[in-house]
């Protein structure tokens, strides 16, 4: 009898030893798998990793802005103009292998750009107009009126943010507004109440907004109310990004000296909030930022 009762503490303790061992190996982060892609202030198109390492995929003074969609496409504004056009000429990737890219023709033309799960550029352009544009040949939609948006963000869910030209008043920036009827096209938004706002934004996986306001503070916006979370202490963010598999980058206020642009850092460990950020060590500089996966 005692036997049995030994035999069964024995396997309740295994099975539990089992559990937690199982349990922690859980709890450990997966390896993170974004690459990012940046511009720096040269104008030329950099990848990096979360050690800093990177490869360069353009002459000096190509690119103005980059985009990168969740199929992996990315897109630039060229720094040429795109004559008589609402902005610059617009660019993909054709051939990641050879760092060839194809520039799209008149009238395509924009300032910002990001890139939906399916390949296509989200941009706005001079006018404050919203248009898609198709690869190869440019051919798009247009989603705004003039005098709309200033920024654009794309989540891997196909989510749609905007910062609009609208300043919230009283916040830390420009009202924001989601495309929650697609359909409707211009008249699909839906815009959010204070005190959100920002002055840069992108789009997680799960179409949350993560965003940077006129103080430097990175924040999450959620649809459809916008209440969220901060994740840094004020004056620490440019610029953001958001990958596929949910890491956050940004360009952070500060130099990276003898470099060209700002000091990078990734959201190592969310949980910390705006302690959870690692920042990247000399030559990684940039000054602008979309997160693709490795």
């Amino acid at each position: 009898m005692m036997r049995i009762k030994f035999k069964h503490l024995a396997n309740t303790l295994v099975t539990f030893v089992f559990f937690v061992a199982i349990t922690m190996i859980s709890a450990i982060p997966a390896e993170v798998s974004s690459l990012v892609w940046t511009v720096n202030s040269k104008g030329e198109v950099w990848t990096l990793d979360e050690q800093g390492g990177g490869k360069l995929y353009s002459t000096t003074g190509f690119a103005g802005d980059i985009g990168v969609g969740a199929d992996g496409t990315v897109w630039t504004i060229t720094t040429q103009p795109q004559v008589g056009e609402g902005g610059n000429i617009p660019a993909w990737l054709s051939d990641p292998e050879t760092s060839k890219w194809t520039k799209l023709g008149s009238p395509a033309a924009a300032i910002r750009i990001a890139v939906g799960p399916d390949g296509i550029a989200w941009t706005v352009n001079s006018k404050g107009e919203v248009w898609t544009l198709n690869k190869p040949s440019g051919g798009g939609l247009l989603y705004s009126s003039p005098g709309f948006a200033k920024d654009i963000g794309v989540g891997a869910d196909g989510t749609v943010w905007v910062v609009t030209t609208e300043p919230q008043v009283g916040g830390g920036g420009n009202i924001l507004a989601w495309l929650s009827e697609p359909n409707k096209g211009a008249w699909g938004w839906t815009k959010l109440g204070s005190p959100a706002a920002a002055i840069r934004i992108a789009v997680g996986p799960d179409g949350t907004a993560w965003t940077v306001n006129s103080k430097g503070e990175v924040w999450t916006l959620n649809k459809p109310a916008g209440g969220g979370l901060r994740y840094s202490s004020p004056g620490f963010a440019k610029d953001i990004g958001v990958g596929v598999d949910g890491t956050v980058w940004v360009v952070t206020t500060e130099p990276q000296v003898g470099q060209a642009g700002n000091v990078l850092a990734w959201l190592s460990e969310p949980n910390k909030g705006a302690w959870g950020w690692t920042k990247l060590s000399s030559p990684a500089a940039a000054i602008r930022i979309a997160v693709g996966s490795d």
